[in-house]
């Protein structure tokens, strides 16, 4: 009897050792499957930066090419954009959407070539008050290098609907856009080009939204 109840303390002392060891082998499995996930994540992520910039808008109108003698002035208003870039992978590149209000010119355009004025005369492009507009940018690429301070390019696409003083005029275009970045602080500049004539009077000039913003932000 007593040999038999040590044969039984051995065996399950035995079943013991090896579930332990059956235990600590799967817990290794899962950390380094965790591990293997973790790392793959971070090969195929990348960070997202979201941001808030505000500036003003140096607002005008690009006239056709048959038309370079005409020069508009241009007028001063409020940018302010809210949206994210996001790395692609672990690379420099990056995509991302902003939003955005602004307002443009609404001033009356004179040329000032004297040949032109006198074809064109008492013309004027646009008039009456700024018009106020929000745009969103869905596409837009970049990428940001770090030297020191981290330099940021990008190109994307925009489209715009004038929401004051009525929701009427709309337009869709390409933007740039170049700056830096110092720690959290952006510092930069956009260019937008629309692509829809503003000029209603087919015997007139065609005329292109131009906007050039200079702009200040936060990214967190």
């Amino acid at each position: 009897m007593k040999r038999l109840l040590t044969t039984i303390a051995a065996a399950l002392m035995a079943l013991s050792v090896n579930a332990q060891q059956i235990i600590s082998t799967t817990s290794n499995s899962a950390h380094k499957s965790n591990q293997i996930v973790t790392s793959f994540q971070q090969q195929e992520g990348g960070d997202v930066r979201w941001f808030i910039k505000a500036g003003v808008n140096y607002s005008g109108l690009q006239t056709a090419h048959d038309y370079d003698e005409i020069h508009g002035d241009r007028s001063l208003g409020y940018v302010g954009e809210i949206g994210f870039n996001k790395q692609i992978a672990r690379s420099p590149f990056y995509y991302g959407l902003a939003i955005g209000a602004c307002s443009n010119l609404g001033k009356e355009y004179t040329d000032t070539d004297s040949d032109v004025r006198d074809q064109l005369k008492n013309f004027s492009f646009n008039d009456g008050d700024p018009q106020h507009n929000i745009y969103i940018s869905p596409v837009n690429f970049g990428i940001c290098l770090n030297l020191g301070i981290k330099i940021d390019v990008g190109v994307g696409a925009f489209y715009t609907v004038e929401y004051l003083p009525e929701f009427d005029n709309h337009d869709w275009g390409v933007n740039a856009n170049a700056g830096i970045w110092l720690g959290p602080i952006y510092l930069g500049a956009q260019a937008q080009r629309g692509m829809e004539n503003r000029t209603e009077d087919k015997d007139k000039p065609e005329t292109y939204l131009s906007n050039i913003m200079f702009r200040v932000g936060i990214g967190f």
